[in-house]
């Protein structure tokens, strides 16, 4: 059962990342799927209480970090200002709020930064080898499928990733 989950979750995710690099646009019903396969896949690693609760904290931590933008361009601009669809896509914040759902809380901060400097990285490399005029928007919701599906990918060569808990990335700063 977790195989045709995992497939189905890698076909909307490869549809997300194409549809965004492609055309800045991902159709809205992708999302509702993407998260039933993670939840789905997620019930099979942790109980539903234990995920309802990575939800909760990472939810609050993509809070935190849209505040703090909406802050940053309240003072940049003198005013207040909306920055849904001018700074951010509204489906870039759909998918990290479904993201949200399929990490454990220190993994989803870990990812979600190791991701933004990688999307800006290539997003920045290509930008210098496109034609003047060539779309000036990040597939940021594109670039974090492609980057989760390597995450998955990676869970299978390394038994020791696992998205759902903490203690590898415990024992890496910790040192347990």
């Amino acid at each position: 059962m977790i195989i045709i989950i995992e497939i189905l979750l890698f076909v909307f995710l490869s549809i997300i990342a194409y549809q965004d690099i492609k055309s800045r646009e991902v159709s809205w019903f992708l999302f509702p799927l993407v998260l039933i396969m993670i939840a789905a896949k997620g019930l099979f690693y942790e109980e539903a209480w234990q995920l309802a609760g990575f939800f909760v904290i990472n939810f609050l931590f993509l809070i935190i970090q849209l505040g703090v933008l909406f802050i940053f361009y309240a003072f940049r601009h003198k005013k207040f200002e909306n920055i849904i669809n001018r700074k951010i896509g509204f489906g870039d914040l759909l998918f990290l709020i479904v993201l949200s759902a399929g990490f454990a809380p220190m993994f989803f901060e870990i990812f979600l930064t190791a991701s933004f400097i990688v999307i800006l990285l290539a997003y920045v490399i290509w930008r210098s080898f496109s034609k003047p005029g060539a779309n000036k928007t990040i597939p940021l919701a594109g670039g974090l499928a492609s980057l989760y599906m390597i995450v998955l990918i990676s869970g299978y060569f390394i038994p020791a990733i696992n998205i759902y808990n903490n203690y590898l990335i415990e024992d890496l700063f910790i040192g347990k």
